[in-house]
Parts: structure tokens; sequence; C-alpha cells
């Protein structure tokens, strides 16, 4: 029997957003929660994150969930690690987004995201051409995510607005934007774009909207 779970860390908006979104499509999910408010955003102590997701994971395990939905991409660096150290499986939001992408039949791709995740090559794919932001503007995306993982500060959304009107006026051949944070959804300002947005949290409700509803 399949039996779906939920694991966050210290970054409530992320999880708050994710699980509204959940409730909102498929409101009669069942879904066990572990919320550990001790645990470090991936931007700040990967290998402490990371042990203390397997620790939840271990901890849904005894109550039988099989499945974990994780909203985080850099998580998804250490999935195949997750998946081995736990004995769960964790549903691939990465994998999920790049199918998505090349069914939208999206050629080149810009991928905003942390230093860590943009570096790993996380969500290139034979599919389409990824496009990344030039150094200044992924030092200043990266400020903007760890500055503002507690407490959002007006200026830096009204700013990363402003870097994403940059980026794909920089790169007119885009066809869509990859928003490679889960982060980034609640910060980015809500106006017009020029391309269209893939969100990986979308991805996951639907992947959990799939073990629910096979």
């Amino acid at each position: 029997v399949i039996k779906l779970g939920h694991i966050s860390g210290n970054w409530n908006r992320v999880a708050i957003d994710f699980y509204s979104r959940l409730t909102e499509k498929y409101p009669n999910l069942s879904l066990v929660q572990i919320h550990n408010p001790d645990s470090p955003p991936y931007s700040e102590d990967i290998k402490t994150a990371y042990n203390d997701m397997v620790d939840s994971a271990k901890c849904l395990a005894d109550t039988g969930v099989t499945h974990v939905a994780i909203a985080c991409n850099t998580m998804h660096l250490q999935r195949t690690n997750f998946i081995t150290d736990t004995g769960l499986t964790m549903l691939d939001m990465v994998g999920g987004t790049k199918q998505a992408a090349i069914h939208c039949g999206y050629k080149q791709i810009g991928i905003l995201g942390t230093i860590t995740s943009m570096a790993s090559g996380l969500y290139d794919s034979a599919g389409y051409t990824s496009i990344y932001p030039d150094d200044q503007d992924q030092q200043l995306l990266q400020r903007y995510i760890v500055s503002n993982k507690h407490v959002t500060r007006r200026a830096d959304i009204q700013d990363l607005g402003d870097l994403i009107d940059r980026f794909t006026n920089q790169h007119r051949q885009m066809d869509a934007l990859l928003v490679g944070c889960t982060d980034l959804p609640t910060l980015v300002p809500q106006k017009k774009y020029a391309v269209p947005f893939l969100d990986p949290i979308d991805i996951l409700v639907d992947l959990c909207g799939s073990i629910h509803n096979p």
C-alpha cells in the first residue's frame, strides 16, 4: 500500500506554499507531514540539512509511509543517496519538471536557482538548451534567496523582478523560465513577464496527486 509523506525543514514559506497548492488541487489527499524547524536551509548547511531529512524520513517510515515529497531542489542532488539511506521513494520533482519542459516543446529554457544547484547542472537536459544568468546576476540571485529565507524584504522582491526582466531581455530566444529554487515563487513579483514560468512545486503537487489517484 502506498502512503505519502512530506518532509520540510527551516523553510516555512516554501512548506506552506507547497501544502496550500496541494490541498487546493487535491483536497482529499492523505499526507503525513514532518516539519523540523531546527533543520537549516540547504543554502546554509547541506550536510546537516540532509542528515535531518534522513532522520525525519525514518520517522515517517515508522508510520508506514512509502513515498516522500520534499519541496527542495538542492535536496534532489542527494535523491539517490536519500533513497538508499531511508528505503523510501522520493518523488522526482526535478525529473518531472524536465519532462514537463520537453512535453511543452520548449527548446531554450532560462534557469534560476542557487549557486549550488546551478553549478551541478541539476536541470540540464538533452531535450533543451539551458540558459543561465551571468555571474553578477547569479550572485545577486543567491543573495536574494539566502537573505529572504525567513523575513522577506520588499526591496529584494522588486530587484528580483528586475533581474528576471533583465535576464529574459538578454536572451530573447528563451521559450520559458524554470524557477529552479522553491524559495523563488513566493518572492517573484506578481506581474507579466516575457516568457511563461515552469514551477517545480506545481510538478511535485501533481506527482503527489498521481500517487493518490493512480
